[in-house]
């Protein structure tokens, strides 16, 4: 009698599967949610300029000042 267990677990070690997460609508909205919360907090922050928060988080200095915008318009 064969054990498997054993042999679907050997299988599924020596099997070649890749998921690529970043590529997931979830991931990327989650991603970007986090980024903008980032934004946000930095230039609430007020340490630093708009295009330094740009630089550091890798985003169009436009998306900053849209963010930044919505900051001073809520207020």
């Amino acid at each position: 009698m064969y054990d498997l267990t054993l042999q679907t677990q050997n299988l599924l070690n020596t099997m070649p599967v890749i998921i690529d997460y970043t590529d997931d609508r979830l991931y990327l909205k989650g991603a970007n949610e986090a980024r903008e919360k980032a934004i946000e907090k930095l230039l609430i922050s007020g340490e630093l300029t708009v295009e330094k928060i740009a630089v550091i988080l890798q985003v169009p200095i436009e998306k900053v000042k849209e963010i930044e915008a919505r900051i001073k318009g809520g207020k």
